[in-house]
């Protein structure tokens, strides 16, 4: 069941920063609330290419088309500026259970 049309999901997912919050790593920028850069963590299953956003307490939400799922991890971690040793286990266990593989 589609809920959005092709042409939202491809507003929403077009770069409309430019290179204006590019850091200098992977950033690239952001569409209409999401980054739209490059994303890779060593040992993390997601795609090179997912939309995501992140809070300032490590909560993620990763949109990830190549393995047709969306990854949602609320947690609120004050002091902790690399959540990978959380997130890759969690998205790890996302993708074996409800990835492509796993249906």
């Amino acid at each position: 069941m589609r809920v959005l049309s092709e042409q939202a999901v491809g507003q929403a997912t077009t770069t409309t920063t430019g290179h204006l919050l590019n850091d200098g790593v992977a950033e690239t920028g952001y569409g209409l609330g999401w980054n739209t850069g490059q994303y890779f963590v060593s040992g993390d299953p997601l795609s090179r290419k997912p939309y995501a956003h992140s809070g300032a307490f490590r909560t993620d939400m990763y949109i990830d088309p190549e393995n047709e799922l969306i990854y949602v991890f609320m947690v609120q971690v004050g002091n902790m500026t690399d959540s990978s040793p959380l997130t890759i286990p969690f998205h790890q266990a996302a993708l074996e259970c409800f990835g492509k593989a796993g249906r």
